[in-house]
């Protein structure tokens, strides 16, 4: 079959997605483990995949605009494949604020400033030109006659797209992992948070929300999973969703393909996919739990109230232990145990940024 900008399964390289996700998998590997080696052994690799996110920005606002052609960017409006996709931008900020403290713990002080400068010029676009009141764009308006389509490198040709304004679920997507090691990258949270509550209410649909607003006939499963993770440790409580995808997997294994999970709706190439197995961060993401090994830190800001959740992160699996975090309102005070505390043993435990000691056993 030959391939094609808008068939799901084209092999499109997906580079800036790709080469952030690696950056922002070694950071977070390192911090919630302690284990230095994918960050010391592979610094090269690090810098090489940094320097290709930063030449990436060839209009000299930061947003990359070569190599964000990919599938998940084809799923969204059409406007993000050709012009320099927000959701992207963000990501990469993230991969660089990880890649500064890798080059610091390597000794490279200059690269860390190069990629704090470039992350910092990635802030400042976002907040000038992506940011519309209520949500940030799919991507940066940008006039099409000068502007070459990311799928073929040819001239996008007439009018500014009308979808580069919509809403989209993904614009935080690459927060996920730094958030679930205590590192926050340098964003406006506060607008995040406005552009996931607007995004959804102008998304939603039976199952869950579409990709974006331009585009009501794609939804994933997973990329909702992961929105509502996003929204967690932002403090938004968006746990009921799950009753939308169970039953949506509940009519696709009833009535519809079958076939197990099912994570996209629409009848594209990518309905059978193994991204259900993101639904297990709905643990960590309703404990808004972050795990930081070298600075001896685990913080818990949980969701809602009663919450009883395992923190499977810190579980030891060789003896079949698990620690639970249990959190009630007693006498309108929020009162939070760690079950199994001595699990976390010579770590700090932090609950809503209050020190708790070793509560139940």
């Amino acid at each position: 079959m030959e391939n094609h900008p808008t068939d799901p399964t084209a092999a499109f390289p997906q580079a800036i997605d790709e080469n952030a996700s690696f950056l922002l998998l070694a950071h977070a590997h390192w911090r919630m483990t302690g284990r230095e080696v994918i960050v010391t052994a592979y610094y090269p690799l690090i810098q090489r995949l940094a320097r290709y996110l930063m030449d990436a920005d060839t209009t000299g606002n930061g947003f990359p605009d070569v190599g964000v052609a990919g599938v998940p960017e084809a799923d969204a409006a059409d406007a993000a494949p050709r012009g320099e996709p927000v959701s992207l931008a963000v990501k990469t900020l993230a991969a660089l604020g990880a890649t500064v403290q890798i080059a610091a713990r390597n000794g490279d002080d200059e690269f860390a400033a190069v990629c704090r400068d470039h992350a910092a010029l990635i802030r400042q676009t976002l907040d000038s030109r992506a940011w519309l009141g209520d949500h940030y764009a799919v991507a940066i308006e940008k006039p099409t006659a000068d502007a070459a389509d990311a799928w073929d490198g040819e001239s996008a040709g007439g009018a500014a797209r009308p979808e580069w304004d919509a809403h989209s679920i993904r614009t935080s997507a690459g927060l996920l992992y730094p958030l679930m090691v205590g590192s926050h990258p340098d964003v406006d949270e506060a607008r995040l948070a406005r552009d996931i509550a607007s995004a959804t209410r102008s998304t939603l649909m039976e199952y869950g929300s579409t990709d974006s607003s331009a585009d009501p006939g794609r939804l994933s499963t997973a990329r909702n999973l992961w929105r509502d993770f996003v929204a967690g440790y932002l403090g938004m409580d968006y746990l009921d969703m799950a009753a939308r995808y169970w039953a949506f997997e509940a009519m696709e294994n009833s009535v519809g393909c079958g076939g197990g999970f099912v994570d996209a709706y629409g009848g594209n190439a990518v309905r059978f996919h193994p991204g259900g197995i993101a639904g297990i961060g709905a643990f960590a993401a309703a404990a808004g739990l972050s795990i930081d090994r070298l600075a001896g830190r685990v913080s818990l800001n949980p969701v809602r109230v009663p919450l009883r959740v395992p923190l499977l992160p810190l579980a030891d699996w060789d003896a079949g232990a698990v620690p639970w975090l249990d959190v009630d309102l007693v006498d309108g005070e929020v009162r939070a145990r760690i079950l199994r505390r001595e699990l976390l043993d010579g770590m700090v435990v932090t609950v809503f940024g209050k020190e708790i000691g070793a509560l139940g056993r």
